[in-house]
């Protein structure tokens, strides 16, 4: 954990407090994005439930955009100042955009510690997921309404040994995390979040809770 005050505010988009994270780490020197099309998970599907659709899982990354910690910053700036980012900056264009947990940092891997929760938002239950988040050594980060349920992003990197704990340690919190997702992540090997708003996933995720 490094010294420097995270500076989070009720209401902060996905986007702006992703880019005070990286702005809080300062070794992080890039991000990946991954553009995809929305889709309806098993829970909202009325599909039958065949293996087949419970084992599905999509392994293509073939679009991971890079953005430098000076681009990010520099995207921010713009959208704060009321001016749209020159074509090529990918962040509010018309898709669905997730961030990548997996940064290199100094030869190693590392990962922003990112996780979906399922649960109906309610004051309850995000006071359940806040106290879980401390109890489990989330101490700086946030918590984002997503639409249908929360997100959390926090701030001090986890190797990979750490992150696969804490992933374990969420799925143990049955009834709020989204124990598919998970599966997912750990099938990837990195963490992935929305970080955008398009058709059935109209709502930009944005910041109601903060860990500090």
């Amino acid at each position: 954990m490094n010294n420097i005050i995270p500076s989070f505010r009720i209401g902060m988009t996905a986007p702006e407090a992703l880019a005070e994270i990286v702005r809080v780490n300062p070794e992080i020197r890039a991000l990946s994005f991954h553009p995809y099309a929305p889709r309806k998970n098993v829970k909202e599907s009325s599909l039958p439930l065949h293996f087949s659709r419970l084992l599905y899982h999509d392994p293509s990354k073939e679009r991971i955009i890079k953005l430098t910690r000076e681009e990010i910053a520099a995207v921010i700036k713009l959208k704060r100042e009321g001016k749209e980012p020159q074509e090529g900056y990918f962040l509010w264009a018309d898709e669905v955009v997730g961030v990548i947990s997996r940064v290199r940092v100094r030869n190693k891997i590392l990962h922003i510690p990112l996780m979906d929760f399922c649960c109906e938002d309610s004051p309850d239950n995000l006071k359940q997921i806040k106290g879980f988040l401390y109890e489990v050594g989330q101490r700086r980060g946030v918590i984002l309404l997503s639409g249908r349920s929360y997100h959390y992003y926090g701030v001090d990197l986890l190797s990979d040994k750490e992150w696969v704990k804490f992933l374990g340690k969420c799925l143990l919190f049955s009834g709020y995390t989204d124990e598919r997702y998970i599966g997912h992540r750990l099938l990837d090997g990195c963490g992935i979040l929305r970080i955008s708003a398009r058709g059935i996933r109209s709502q930009m995720p944005t910041v109601v809770s903060i860990l500090e």
